[in-house]
């Protein structure tokens, strides 16, 4: 047996760590650069040329250039593939138009503003596409790999279903994301009634901002009802209350129109309203964080003791239990993981933080780390798991730097609005306070910048509520807009500051919780990859030492002589399907564990690293099922049948 330091795995992990490092100095000095450039530029971003835009975007009905001779060019708008080859057929097109009028009763609660017949085209198109994919394959699969990819037949009906849970699903969404955005605006409004404007102004001055996404799109709604449908706005206001899905958007709007027509007091039911929804904001983050840990344990049970059973079961009856172990790669797996993902997000508070990743950089390190992986070893799995690795912490390194410059503002948000509730009482106005604060206050590096970059543009004459925020915290952006409408609408009262830093602060603070109560399962989700390639390596050794001590034709009772191979008989396939249930299993857990704790799919850098401890393990595996192929020889004594 080679030692650890002589065996090319070892150096390919050690040029693998190399690889990291780089690419994490490569990631970290990029980022860096970006957000000086951000914290220089002032302003709205640079618009490129008309030629440039026309490249860039998607052909239009109209496109005017700007060189030779001056000339507007029509081109005939062009209809997608999809589209077109359904309106063709006569049959195709009459089913979307039946599909289209069961999808049109549906669209309205969704909030979004698209074609039902284009939506049931594509749709009708894509299962079209999938069944002539779908059933060859499973034809073709049944006959010369297992009999059991016929049951790949049983997609097919699942496909005519998926486009109803697409749009349950963005119900769903728009639920949700009222749900975190209603606490903000009833701030929102509750400042602007200060100020003498109603809930109508406090809608449409929204529109545009990109700071409440969803209630951005209703003011979109309640606009087009009030300019074109020729309502008023407290008619506007009831008609948007009783679409609206949310309830509790459905009882605030109409709860507000009934206390305008008795003339009560709108200001006071928009304050109960907001304590009312911060009570609710803090027992659903409480909720999620006792519903999280429930899905961490099932996700650390079933993609760690499954696996478990499914190695055992693969050893004791290596025929039939490869063919349920491809079966539990291809299926059960992903299932597990997909449930798991939407169990998460069904009771996860939506955050808006902006973050971007490069997946082409990603990959290209992916695949550089995977050729590297396969030269050294000539092992595929091993290239598998590189690729994975490598890609996975690229992209999980730019959000971590990304999610520390989130932090960093985040943190700083309650101490810099108690500074600011101060600066009010001392009668500066909220410009001044904020440029006062900037040179006097320190807070911490990242905030500190963005507060220059803010007060820069104060200094030069900029509008509170024009303000550029080069942050990519939703938190943050909703501080300033908050502190931009109270600058404009002169309805700034130090009540207003004080409620938005207590509601700021307990979303943070419970945010913190829910993150340290996951804690334990990414702990365990790290611990499952390599308890389970060290159960491989002991596996392999037992089996391995069983094969040796056998004789080559061993004596049963009766003196019927049989080959040793067909009592412990280990398939060439064996071993590659175990590792990568390992590999596949790692990526499960840390999946699922990463997005509860996180709340991002794209912070995979946990995923490269029990995609490493996985690889690690393998390594460790393969000495250890030699020790123990040792140990059990040493132990086995002669004159039982095995010696």
């Amino acid at each position: 047996m080679k030692s650890l330091i002589e065996s090319a795995e070892f150096w390919f992990l050690l040029v693998l760590a190399l690889m990291f490092a780089f690419m994490a100095i490569l990631i970290s000095i990029l980022e860096t650069s970006r957000r000086r450039r951000e914290e220089r530029g002032v302003g709205k971003p640079r618009k490129l040329p008309p030629e440039k835009l026309e490249r860039k975007g998607k052909p239009s009905r109209i496109t005017v250039r700007d060189f030779g001779p001056a000339r507007v060019e029509v081109k005939p708008a062009k209809e997608p593939v999809s589209i077109s080859f359904v309106s063709k057929s006569k049959t195709l097109r009459r089913i979307a138009a039946r599909l289209a009028a069961d999808f049109r009763k549906d669209i309205p609660e969704t909030g979004r503003t698209f074609s039902p017949y284009r939506f049931a085209a594509r749709n009708l198109f894509a299962i079209l596409i999938s069944i002539f994919v779908i059933i060859p394959a499973s034809i073709i699969l049944t006959i010369f790999v297992s009999p059991f990819a016929i049951l790949l037949l049983s997609a097919v009906p699942l496909l005519f279903i998926i486009p109803w849970v697409r749009i349950r699903m963005w119900v769903g969404d728009r639920k949700r994301a009222l749900e975190e955005e209603l606490p903000f605006f009833t701030i929102h409004a509750t400042i602007l009634q200060s100020a003498g404007q109603d809930l109508f102004r406090a809608f449409l001055s929204t529109i545009g901002k990109g700071v409440f996404r969803q209630i951005e799109q209703d003011a979109a709604v309640l606009q087009r009802n009030t300019s074109y449908f020729r309502m008023g706005p407290l008619e506007g206001l009831e008609e948007l209350g009783r679409t609206n899905p949310n309830p509790k958007m459905r009882t605030l709007v109409l709860g507000y129109t009934s206390e305008w027509r008795s003339g009560g007091d709108t200001a006071r039911y928009l304050e109960t309203k907001t304590s009312d929804f911060l009570n609710d904001t803090e027992d659903r983050w409480k909720s999620y964080v006792g519903q999280v840990s429930i899905y961490g344990e099932l996700t650390i049970s079933f993609l760690f003791l499954l696996p478990i059973l499914m190695l055992m079961a693969i050893f004791l009856s290596p025929n039939v239990g490869i063919t349920i172990g491809l079966a539990f790669l291809a299926l059960g797996i992903p299932m597990l993981a997909t449930v798991g993902i939407a169990l998460v997000r069904s009771s996860q508070p939506k955050i808006y933080d902006v973050i971007h990743v490069n997946p082409l950089a990603s990959i290209f390190f992916g695949i550089a780390a995977g050729a590297i992986a396969f030269a050294l070893t000539q092992s595929l799995i091993l290239l598998i798991a590189a690729f994975l690795a490598t890609a996975c912490a690229c992209i999980g390194i730019a959000t971590t730097l990304q999610k520390r410059e989130i932090k960093a503002h985040e943190s700083a948000l309650p101490q810099f609005l108690r500074d600011m509730t101060e600066y009010q009482k001392m009668g500066y106005d909220l410009a001044k306070g904020a440029i006062k604060a900037s040179e006097e206050n320190d807070y911490n590096p990242k905030f500190n910048a963005l507060l220059r970059n803010v007060a820069h543009q104060l200094s030069m004459g900029i509008r509170f509520s024009e303000l550029r925020i080069p942050t990519r915290s939703w938190l943050t952006r909703v501080a300033f807009f908050h502190l931009g409408e109270i600058a404009e609408s002169g309805g700034y009262a130090s009540k207003s500051l004080e409620m938005l830093n207590d509601f700021i602060g307990t979303v943070l603070r419970v945010k913190r919780n829910t993150q340290s109560s996951m804690r334990l399962y990414k702990g365990l989700s790290l611990v499952a990859p390599f308890a389970l390639s060290v159960i491989l390596g002991m596996l392999l050794g037992v089996f391995g030492s069983i094969a040796g001590m056998l004789s080559p034709a061993s004596s049963l009772s009766g003196g019927v002589s049989m080959p040793a191979m067909s009592i412990v008989e280990v398939p060439p396939l064996l071993v590659p399907l175990c590792q990568l249930i390992i590999i596949a299993s790692a990526f499960g857990i840390a999946l699922v564990t990463s997005y509860a704790s996180e709340f991002t799919l794209k912070s995979t850098l946990w995923i490269a690293l029990c995609i490493i401890l996985a690889g690690v393990g393998m390594v460790v595996a393969d000495y250890l099922s030699g020790m123990v192929s040792t140990f059990v020889k040493m132990q086995s004594i002669p004159g039982v049948g095995l010696g």
